[in-house]
């Protein structure tokens, strides 16, 4: 795993503390992904600092990294994503950019228009736009054509999307039907057009948007306002932090749900491997899960160890399990009883939606 701080890049081995420096972060951005071939991008969110490029060179059994700044926003930066070897690049909110790392010297803007919450770029040059369904078209998901920049409104209730995502594998009758699922988050108010009558608060739902019957459904809803949650597909497991509290487990087959044992701060990304889950909390602490447990139905996922980075850039194990270096598997706890507390059982839980419930018309890891 790659990780981000504000003076370095660098690796850790699957459970091993031993830390290796890649590259100095030397702008100190805080936002860190990697591409195919293995560079690292660097930017750094609500600023217009330039996104950074960190091109591997490989000499004599080393690798060394170049930087070069790759693009400088006219407005601060929203999102930036990469697919395969182009960059999605989102600025002020309002244009979506693609920068080609082996094509241009230049980023290409392809869309413009208000409330551009986030993109996903498929391999048939097809762009997924989340937005606010306040701005024209009038929904919270397009699609846009790169190559003819044709855009066409998708049928998604909500007042906003964000956080859209898509498997990487794909299943032989989606290939067959030419078919594709995204999956994000909408937000809903209570008093919004798209909320149906026996909707009382805000709501906030995990959605899956099928392109071949041109639907979609609400899979895991939270009956509040969640404006930061995450989405990220690892071998057909979807990790949420819908409902701010828990990161959710989901898998997409068989659409069962395991909790990852949470920390003491807030999750803000996940990420994983063949081996582990990696959690990275908002206050900068790692928290390692073993992976093959995401697919179990129900219970909660055991931490096996709790890391700190301290301020001699050395890890600090707060909590490490013997079992988080061996090959053994890790016991899945069945969910203890909870007493009903404010605290531990907050007023607004996730839900999973009903099967076929249709929707209404910093530091960083890698």
């Amino acid at each position: 795993f790659c990780f981000l701080s504000a003076g370095e890049i660098f690796i850790t081995e699957d459970g091993a503390a031993a830390k290796k420096t890649l590259a100095k972060n030397s702008e100190a951005h805080t936002n860190m992904l990697c591409t195919e071939s293995g560079s690292i991008v660097l930017w750094s969110k609500n600023t217009r600092k330039p996104i950074v490029l960190l091109e591997p060179e490989r000499q004599a059994g080393t690798v060394s990294y170049n930087a070069k700044r790759i693009f400088t926003p006219r407005t601060a930066l929203s999102q930036v994503r990469a697919f395969d070897e182009t960059i999605v690049i989102i600025a002020g909110n309002s244009s979506v950019s693609l920068y080609a790392l082996q094509q241009t010297a230049s980023a290409r803007q392809i869309y413009t228009g208000t409330g551009i919450q986030d993109a996903y770029l498929n391999s048939k040059h097809d762009l997924y736009i989340a937005k606010s369904a306040a701005s024209n078209p009038p929904s919270p998901l397009i699609v846009v054509d790169t190559q003819t920049q044709e855009t066409v409104r998708l049928s998604l209730g909500g007042d906003a999307a964000y956080a859209v995502v898509s498997p990487d594998d794909v299943s032989s009758e989606q290939a067959l039907t030419n078919t594709e699922l995204i999956y994000g988050i909408t937000l809903t108010a209570a008093n919004s057009p798209y909320a149906d009558s026996r909707m009382t608060t805000a709501r906030t739902a995990l959605f899956v948007y099928n392109s071949g019957s041109q639907s979609a459904q609400n899979l895991i809803i939270y009956d509040d306002e969640d404006v930061e949650a995450f989405t990220y597909i690892y071998n057909s497991i979807l990790y949420t932090n819908l409902g701010k509290t828990q990161v959710i487990a989901f898998n997409l087959r068989t659409r069962a749900q395991t909790q990852l044992e949470r920390g003491a701060a807030l999750a803000a990304k996940v990420m994983c491997n063949a081996e582990f889950v990696v959690v990275l909390g908002k206050d900068g602490s790692v928290l390692w899960y073993r992976a093959q447990q995401a697919d179990r139905s129900g219970g909660v996922q055991a931490v096996l160890a709790h890391w700190y980075l301290k301020t001699d850039g050395e890890w600090e194990a707060a909590w490490t399990s013997s079992s988080l270096n061996s090959a053994a598997d890790v016991t899945v706890e069945e969910e203890p009883e909870i007493e009903e507390t404010a605290e531990e059982l907050p007023e607004n839980q996730t839900r999973q939606a009903e099967a076929a419930e249709p929707l209404p018309q910093e530091t960083d890891a890698e």
